[in-house]
């Protein structure tokens, strides 16, 4: 009889090891848990709202990686809590409501209470538009000096670099239009936001040909997925996996690619539109001149390396850490 209970134990024992060595090297996931998520409403390439009511959902460079990430990982997305109101969308993430966003920044007073996944895949950088034959005047952030400026209103940026633009002579308008208009007519000398965004409007209104954005960024600022620290789904195991999903390599370079096709389809999809009429004639001679040959390479400039991003991004966050403890104090 002890020599039957020994056996039993021993088997009993084997047993509970295979259990536990399947248990931990089984993939992680979700029980086909519901997401809400939200973006920018609109705020291409990086997110836009679209649809209403059971048909919304957002368009970004994230959302054909995020949507493998939700089937591989057992995670439902919905969209329905999104309102037409960013901010208000941004509260609804803190406060749970809605469980995740993608687009985020760091050091941002109004993203607190959102855990964002590091490291960002992506950054948004900053430059200026400005004519053609003033563009050489500008190749660092002081060059600004004593120029005047626009931007559009609900564009939404960090808090370091809205710090430094209170500094600058920044009027602000409700859209790009109004914005490139006061450019072209001679009102400010540049105007200052997102590349990919002021790009993105610039081909939409057919003016690219006509306008010249600074060849380097004044700054490039990590977009981050967040995570409410009030959500009621699994946040550690979301956490876990998200993370794992933003060090991956072909995550990044995916969503790399996925900008540069959404600049050269855009390209595509307005070909040939006809510009405002602030355009000037000078303005449509030195497109003539210029044959839009820096257009062509819209899309190649677009390549920015893992290690470019890396790199910039430590920068700004190093930037943003140190006039946040000078603020402070």
């Amino acid at each position: 009889m002890k020599k039957l209970t020994c056996i039993f134990v021993f088997l009993f024992g084997i047993i509970l090891t295979a259990n536990a060595f399947v248990d931990t090297t089984k993939e992680e996931k979700a029980k086909n848990e519901i997401l809400q998520l939200m973006s920018f409403n609109s705020y291409a390439p990086f997110g836009e709202t679209v649809g209403e009511g059971i048909i919304r959902t957002i368009n970004s460079v994230f959302s054909s990686e995020l949507n493998k990430f939700a089937e591989e990982k057992g995670y439902i997305f919905a969209y329905e809590e999104i309102s037409n109101d960013y901010v208000n969308n941004v509260r609804a993430v803190r406060s749970g409501q809605i469980d995740m966003i993608v687009g985020a920044y760091s050091l941002t007073k109004l993203y607190n209470g959102i855990e964002l996944i590091y490291p960002s895949v992506i950054n948004n950088p900053i430059n200026v538009a400005m004519m053609p034959e003033k563009i050489d005047q500008v190749s660092i952030l002081e060059d600004l000096k004593g120029l005047k400026g626009v931007r559009v209103e609900g564009e939404i940026l960090n808090d370091y670099v809205e710090r430094i633009l209170s500094d600058f002579k920044v009027e602000k308008v409700s859209n790009l239009y109004d914005a490139y208009e006061k450019l072209f007519v001679g009102e400010v000398d540049y105007v200052i936001g997102g590349y990919y965004y002021l790009l993105s409007e610039a081909i939409r209104l057919g003016i690219r040909p006509y306008v010249s954005f600074s060849k380097k960024s004044l700054w490039d600022i990590p977009v981050f997925i967040g995570i409410s620290k009030s959500t009621k789904v699994d946040k550690k195991l979301l956490v876990k996996l998200l993370t794992s999903w933003s060090n991956t390599a072909t995550v990044k370079e995916n969503i790399m690619k996925n900008l540069r096709d959404y600049i050269e389809n855009l390209e595509k999809e307005y070909a040939g539109v006809v510009p405002p009429m602030f355009i000037r004639q000078d303005d449509a001679s030195f497109a003539a001149e210029n044959d839009s040959a820096d257009v062509k390479n819209e899309a190649e400039d677009a390549k920015t390396t893992e290690q470019e991003v890396s790199t910039s991004q430590d920068e700004l966050l190093e930037n943003i850490k140190t006039e946040t403890e000078k603020g402070e104090k």
